[in-house]
């Protein structure tokens, strides 16, 4: 009963590490950093996995099966949308990263989501 129950908080867990990542997505539809093909993998080994724990009713295995195929499509999701979309921190990590400058306290990025658009100032 212990186990399970620690069972079902790592499933808790499991799900609200994901939160982050969907949130910035939504919010800042921004899709930097985030390989599809590699979560298209994670969603078929979830799908996998989930019906085996399904068919040997495990029940906290197909709870967090369920939780990482719900977390893993809205990413794939959100992804999708904003595939070519960045938000300003990483737009500046980027523009770091090509001049080879780093960037100063309090400068700030803006990108124009519809020409697309950057805009570099300071706060």
């Amino acid at each position: 009963m212990l186990t399970q129950i620690a069972g079902f908080i790592g499933v808790g867990l499991a799900g609200l590490a994901y939160v982050p990542q969907i949130l910035h997505l939504a919010r800042e539809h921004c899709s930097a950093g985030i390989s599809r093909l590699a979560f298209a993998v994670w969603l078929v080994a979830s799908t996998l996995v989930t019906s085996h724990a399904i068919a040997t009713h495990a029940l906290v295995f197909t709870l967090l099966g369920v939780v990482q195929i719900v977390a893993i499509v809205l990413i794939l999701v959100y992804a999708t949308r904003y595939r070519s979309s960045q938000c300003a921190g990483h737009v500046v990590v980027a523009l770091a990263a090509e001049t080879d400058v780093t960037r100063p306290e309090g400068q700030v990025a803006r990108k124009d989501v519809h020409s697309g658009l950057v805009e570099v100032g300071t706060r």
